[in-house]
């Protein structure tokens, strides 16, 4: 098709007899006996196509905010379910730990004298990383041996906090050297528990963000974090077996 100018005559190729003049609109058809074609005559058609057109683009656009907005909710939904779950959890870790610190308040055993006890205690605790805090008990207080395990009864060089600060199980208005005392071991483990719940705002940690903390808190080793996680794996192979005696346990007292 080749698109005809203004004020030329369109004749028939045998004859040579004018078939009429262009008109604007019409296109030249440069085969014999060819009718002009004028694109004005196929309006409805164009407007159909056009219409169609435009009405998958809104209804793209309408699904593509939709899903949108689903997507959105689903998210929302997941981070709202993981909050409550954490909440649930933080929840009962701290029953847990006000349970057994009740439980063991009248004792006044300064060291354990079996170091699956002390694991067992992390566990019912509700801890949110025993084998981690069995490993630093292990490391701040050498198996509990150190002077200030002996002296105070603290496995985990715990500060004096006194009168402000955390929630603690530490004995009111004494200390020993600037370090803390407990009236026994399980209290030292539990407060220790505690320190969780007060540096990471009652929100469980990844762990990950976990041993982060601890290194920046603990490690004046550079080491420290790889000691802690050698021990670690060792205790938490022993996990499943020391929890099911746990379970057990709280079966006979029920």
């Amino acid at each position: 098709m080749k698109r005809l100018d203004r004020k030329v005559s369109i004749y028939d190729t045998d004859t040579l007899e004018p078939i009429g003049d262009y008109k604007e609109g019409q296109v030249g058809i440069m085969k014999e006996n060819e009718m002009v074609l004028d694109f004005r005559s196929y309006w409805p058609t164009w407007l159909i196509f056009i219409s169609l057109v435009i009405g998958l683009c809104i209804v793209s656009w309408k699904v593509s905010d939709e899903y949108c907005a689903a997507l959105h909710k689903i998210n929302q939904l997941e981070a709202e379910n993981s909050q409550l779950k954490s909440h649930i959890e933080v929840t009962e870790h701290e029953l847990n730990v006000e349970i057994l610190a009740g439980k063991y308040a009248t004792l006044r055993t300064p060291a354990p004298t079996d170091m699956n006890e002390v694991y067992k205690m992390c566990i019912q605790s509700g801890a949110w990383y025993p084998e981690i805090i069995m490993a630093q008990y292990i490391i701040e207080s050498g198996s509990g041996t150190s002077q200030v395990a002996a002296n105070a009864r603290n496995f985990y060089g715990m500060k004096y906090i006194g009168t402000k600060g955390r929630p603690t199980l530490q004995i009111p208005h004494m200390n020993v050297n600037g370090y803390g005392m407990y009236i026994n071991w399980q209290h030292s483990v539990l407060d220790r528990v505690l320190w969780d719940d007060y540096v990471f705002n009652k929100t469980k940690p990844t762990r990950e963000q976990y041993l982060v903390k601890i290194r920046n808190i603990y490690a004046e080793d550079p080491n420290y974090i790889c000691k802690v996680l050698s021990i670690a794996n060792e205790w938490a192979a022993k996990t499943d077996s020391i929890r099911m005696v746990v379970n057990q346990d709280s079966l006979l007292i029920q």
